[in-house]
């Protein structure tokens, strides 16, 4: 959260006060979760600004929008529009006036599936790094996600086995170079080793 703040206090010149309210209902939300939390976006975080912060108006957008992705969250069905709603309460408290920003940032929330825009690519890239994490990360994130989908567990099974399968069988995981040269290996050993374990 605390590249988030300074993004928006340093970067985007927004009232501290405001910021900082909006910090603390944030991490209240993802703090209740088991997976969607603020470890996922702490990861996130970090693959923005190691490898997109060179670009502001990138780099900015995907932190805003890797932010209210998941703000309202149901593992039972979308919840794009609530976020898109959140956000845009979050422009008017915050007095943000860059209207490319914002309209770049709800694109994004609202999933285009068939964007090419690279900003939507990366975006789509950056929700998928966790498969390429070192194998301890990985298998925390996997407990998560079940904690989270644990109401059927062989419903979970079978889903999360298709869903692997797939990306399995495609020839790129992620879309990005610079996402697919640092994650891709390790995110194809990881699916492999939890595929071997679901059906063992």
């Amino acid at each position: 959260m605390e590249y988030f703040k300074s993004v928006l206090i340093s970067k985007l010149k927004l009232d501290e006060s405001v910021v900082n309210k909006w910090c603390n209902k944030i991490e209240k939300k993802y703090n209740e979760r088991p997976y969607h939390n603020l470890q996922m976006l702490a990861v996130k975080m970090n693959v923005i600004k190691e490898d997109f912060s060179e670009d502001d108006s990138l780099s900015n957008s995907l932190i805003i929008a890797s932010i209210f992705q998941y703000f309202h969250y149901d593992v039972k069905e979308s919840k794009n529009e609530e976020n898109c709603e959140e956000f845009q309460r979050f422009v008017e408290e915050t007095n943000i006036e860059n209207n490319e920003l914002v309209d770049r940032i709800l694109q994004m929330l609202r999933d285009d599936s068939e964007s090419e825009v690279i900003s939507i690519s990366i975006f789509k890239d950056l929700d998928l790094v966790v498969l390429g994490l070192p194998t301890e990360e990985y298998n925390k994130y996997t407990k998560g996600l079940k904690e989270e989908f644990s109401s059927n567990d062989e419903s979970y099974k079978r889903d999360r086995l298709k869903m692997l399968k797939t990306l399995l069988t495609i020839p790129y995981i992620y879309s990005t170079p610079k996402i697919r040269d640092r994650f891709e290996s390790t995110a194809r050993q990881n699916i492999k080793m939890e595929i071997d374990n679901l059906e063992a």
